[in-house]
C-alpha cells in the first residue's frame, strides 16, 4: 500500500515522523539499491559487501563499478535513511542512487496494411529525398537501437541488421516480443523509421542504406533494468557504432540518473551521438525530471515531436534549454513485428528519424562530424517551428545535407544555455581558412577572437564566427541564466532525502554540504 509521509521533523535526539495512517505501523520498507565503487567490482568485492551488510548482491557490473543490492526489509523509512547513511560512509563507496527502472516512450497506435503503409508524410516533410540526391546512406555506418529488440527477419529490415545483443535473456537473440496491452513492437517501430529499405511496396527509412544494431534490454511490457540499459550502452560503445537511438527514460532526478549520465558520457567520449526521445507527458523538460534525454552531454541530443502541420502534439515534451530539436512523431508509419506495418505516435517515433538523419549525414561526409557538430548542423539548418527547444527548428534533411555538401560554415554550439560564470570555447567547422569569433554581446558573453568565452552576465547572446574567406554563421539561440534548471541532488524518491540529512547533514547532498559528486 503506498506511503504518504505528510511532515519530517527533528526534535532532540529523536527523528518524529507524521504520516499517513493509510497502511499499517508494522509495514516493511524493502528497496534495491545501486552502489558505486571507487575501483575494484569483482566477485569477491561484491560478496564481502554482502558479507558486512548483510544484503543480497541481485546485480552486478564491473564494466562501470557498479552492484545492484536489496540491503534486507527495513521496518521504516528512519531505519533506511541510517541504511544509506552508513553505505555513503564507506570509504570504497563513490556513491548511491535508488535503483529504478526504464520505460519506452508511450506510444499511441494501431496496425495497418501495406496500402496505408506508403503514407510517409514525415519524409516528405523533412524533405528527405532533396537529401537523398546525394545519397542514401552507408552500411558502413551502424545505429544501434536501443529498445525492445527488432523484428530482424522483417522483409523490410533483415538486409539492414548486424547482429545485437539481448540484455534481458544474456543472449545474442534480440527480436523484439511483442506484449499484450505492452510492447507493440516498439524497436521494429523506431528500426523501420532509421533504415527499412523501402521492398515491395512497405515503408522507406529516411537512411535505407545503414545498418541497424538491435540491443534488447526493455520487455514485452516495454520495461527495463537500469544496468542492462547500461550495459546495451557500453556495447554500443565496444561495437564503435556511430549513433544510438534511445526512445526510452524514466522521470527521476539528475542525481538518481548518475549512472545512466556516465554511461552515455563514455559515449561521448568516444565520438558517438545519442539521440533522446523527450517524452509525451507534455511537459516543459527544463521543470521536469526526464531522464536520459535532459542529460547535459554534449552528444545527447533531445528530441521533440512535431505533426504534419508543423505544429506541437499536446502531448510532446519540449523545452528551451533541455530539449535541441524537434522531428516529425504523430502518426507515424513504419515496420512492426510480423512482418507488418503500423503508425505510432510519440517522442519515441520522431527520436530514429533524428537518429537515422544524422547516420545519413555521416554516410555523406568526407570528414568527421562528431557529436556537437551534428547537434549544430540540424539546428542551424532547421525549419523554424512554434516548437519550444533551443533551436524552436523542426529538422530540414535536405537543408543539412546541402549545408554538409558544400562545406557551409556553422558554429558550434549554435543553440545553447550558459550558467552565469561558465568558461570555455567556441568550434566551428566547414568554410576555409583560419576562424574568428566574435561576440555582439560582450556584457553578457564574452567572447575572445579563438572563441575562447566566458558567461558575464544574465541575457540572451548573439556570437558570429567568420572564415578567413569572409563567410560567417551566426548563433541561433544563446543566453545565460543562473543555472541550467538542474534539478535537486537528492538521489531518492520522497521524504528518505529529508530523513537522510536529518540523520547526517554532512551527507554530501544535502544543503549543508554540497559536492559535484552527483553532477551540478
Amino acid at each position: 500500500m503506498a506511503r504518504r509521509p505528510l511532515v519530517t521533523r527533528y526534535l532532540g535526539s529523536r527523528i518524529a515522523f507524521v504520516v499517513a495512517t493509510v497502511f499499517s505501523a508494522t509495514q516493511a520498507y524493502a528497496k534495491d539499491y545501486i552502489v558505486k565503487f571507487k575501483s575494484d567490482t569483482s566477485a569477491s568485492t561484491a560478496a564481502s559487501f554482502a558479507f558486512f551488510e548483510g544484503g543480497e548482491v541481485k546485480d552486478s557490473y564491473a564494466r562501470a563499478g557498479l552492484i545492484k543490492v536489496d540491503l534486507g526489509t527495513t521496518e521504516s523509512l528512519a531505519d533506511e535513511a541510517k541504511t544509506i547513511t552508513r553505505l555513503l560512509a564507506r570509504p570504497d563507496v563513490e556513491y548511491v542512487v535508488e535503483d529504478f527502472k526504464l520505460h519506452s516512450i508511450g506510444t499511441i497506435g494501431e496496425r495497418s496494411g501495406i496500402t496505408d503503409a506508403q503514407r510517409q508524410w514525415a519524409l516528405d516533410k523533412v524533405n528527405a529525398a532533396g537529401a537523398w540526391s546525394i545519397g542514401k546512406g552507408s552500411r558502413q555506418v551502424t545505429v544501434a537501437v536501443i529498445d525492445t529488440g527488432a523484428d530482424y527477419t522483417h522483409s523490410n529490415l533483415k538486409d539492414n541488421m548486424v547482429p545485437g545483443y539481448n540484455f534481458i535473456e544474456n543472449n545474442d537473440d534480440p527480436q523484439d516480443i511483442v506484449g499484450i496491452g505492452g510492447n507493440p513492437g516498439h524497436g521494429t517501430h523506431c528500426s523501420g523509421i532509421i533504415g527499412a529499405r523501402g521492398i515491395e511496396g512497405g515503408t522507406i527509412g529516411i537512411t535505407p542504406h545503414v545498418s541497424i544494431m538491435p540491443l534488447r534490454f526493455l520487455d514485452e511490457n516495454g520495461q527495463g533494468d537500469l544496468l542492462n540499459a547500461i550495459r546495451a550502452i557500453d556495447y554500443a560503445v565496444a561495437k564503435k557504432v556511430d549513433v544510438v537511438s534511445a526512445s526510452w527514460g524514466a522521470s527521476v532526478s539528475e542525481s538518481q540518473a548518475q549512472p545512466l549520465i556516465e554511461a552515455i558520457g563514455r559515449l561521448n567520449d568516444a565520438g558517438i551521438v545519442f539521440v533522446a526521445a523527450a517524452g509525451n507527458e507534455g511537459a516543459n523538460n527544463d521543470r521536469t525530471n526526464s531522464f536520459p534525454s535532459n542529460a547535459r552531454l554534449p552528444n545527447v541530443i533531445a528530441v521533440a515531436a512535431s505533426n504534419s502541420g508543423d505544429g506541437k502534439p499536446y502531448w510532446s515534451n519540449y523545452g528551451r534549454t533541455k530539449v535541441a530539436l524537434a522531428a516529425p512523431g504523430d502518426d507515424i508509419i513504419s515496420t512492426l513485428p510480423g512482418d507488418q506495418h503500423g503508425s505510432l505516435s510519440g517522442t519515441s517515433m520522431a527520436t530514429p528519424l533524428v537518429a537515422g538523419l544524422v547516420a545519413l549525414l555521416k554516410s555523406q561526409y568526407d570528414g568527421t562530424l562528431g557529436p556537437a557538430e551534428a547537434k549544430a548542423l540540424l539546428q542551424t539548418t532547421g525549419e523554424k517551428v512554434k516548437i519550444e527547444s533551443a533551436c524552436n527548428c523542426r529538422i530540414n534533411a535536405a537543408a543539412a545535407a546541402d549545408a554538409l555538401h558544400n562545406h557551409s560554415l556553422t558554429l558550434v554550439p549554435t543553440a545553447h544555455t550558459f550558467t552565469l560564470g561558465d568558461k570555455g570555447k567556441f568550434a566551428a567547422f566547414g568554410g576555409s581558412g583560419i576562424y574568428t569569433y566574435s561576440s555582439d554581446t560582450p556584457d553578457i558573453l564574452a567572447v575572445k577572437e579563438d572563441g575562447t568565452l566566458e558567461a558575464k552576465a544574465l541575457g540572451d547572446a548573439i556570437v558570429k564566427v567568420t572564415d578567413s574567406r569572409g563567410e560567417a554563421s551566426t548563433s541561433i539561440s544563446l543566453r545565460v541564466v543562473n543555472d541550467k534548471g538542474a534539478d535537486g541532488k537528492c538521489p531518492f524518491i520522497g521524504a528518505i532525502c529529508q530523513i537522510t540529512c536529518t540523520i547526517n547533514p554532512n551527507v554530501h547532498w544535502c544543503p549543508a554540504k554540497k559536492s559535484p559528486k552527483f553532477g551540478a
